[in-house]
């Protein structure tokens, strides 16, 4: 018994737990997805949780993928506790929001079982700028000024989000930034671009844009600012991506 309680803490002690609404095409999911190879590489247990198992990125081999079956997050709350008495992870590592508020909320409703840790991989005060005549968006940004306090830890990608986070909810993170690399990247660095004016662009007139086409991006000043400098320099613009806001 003694034994079998010692390899079953073990066990647990190198997994990590990863939690995100979905698999969407967004940035903080493909950041989550190197962390979980990482993880893996580094001899770690991943279990990758999310509300609904869609989006088009697929999952490394070797992570568990664990889907709590939900459109509501706050459905989710009673299959994230259930996760939690069975599965007793160590820590929870979140990102975006909803997420984020479940994994506080699931904390301190099991009694501190565990160690709850979130990410922020947006600037909050603009995030809700963006919709703030909306009611269900005004609430949400209600209980992260209230509840981010209560986590274990808070990890921010960017300077500027950092001091964003220390304004708007009184909270001091770790800045972090994203780990975007990977093993084949040196390689596909000398691919063709496939874009007749990428070769030009060591001539510094190619401005290349990558982000979801969405208002948080604010790719209206991008395009006023282009505008400018065309006005005294031959420039390019390309804007990679998709989104609700690309006609």
């Amino acid at each position: 018994l003694q034994y079998s309680i010692g390899a079953f803490y073990m066990d647990q002690k190198d997994k990590i737990t990863l939690f995100l609404p979905s698999l969407n095409d967004g940035g903080a999911e493909r950041v989550f997805l190197n962390l979980a190879s990482d993880f893996l590489a580094r001899g770690y247990k991943v279990d990758l949780l999310v509300y609904q198992k869609f989006g088009p990125y697929e999952v490394p081999a070797g992570v568990n993928l664990i889907s709590l079956q939900s459109r509501s997050p706050w459905i989710s709350l009673g299959k994230l506790l259930h996760y939690i008495r069975t599965k007793k992870p160590p820590h929870i590592l979140s990102a975006l929001p909803e997420a984020n508020l479940l994994n506080i909320a699931a904390r301190l409703w099991s009694g501190k079982r565990y160690r709850c840790l979130i990410s922020e991989h947006t600037i909050l005060s603009a995030n809700w700028q963006v919709k703030k005549t909306a009611f269900w968006h005004n609430i949400k940004h209600l209980l992260i000024r209230i509840f981010y306090r209560f986590a274990d830890g808070i990890i921010v990608v960017s300077k500027a989000a950092d001091l964003d986070m220390q304004t708007y909810c009184g909270v001091k993170p770790a800045v972090i930034y994203n780990p975007v690399y990977h093993a084949g990247i040196a390689e596909q660095a000398q691919s063709d671009p496939l874009h007749e004016w990428l070769p030009a662009a060591r001539n510094n007139n190619v401005i290349l844009s990558v982000g979801r086409l969405i208002p948080e991006k604010d790719h209206s000043t991008l395009l006023k600012a282009f505008a400018l400098l065309r006005q005294s320099r031959d420039l390019k613009l390309i804007l990679l991506g998709e989104g609700r806001c690309r006609d």
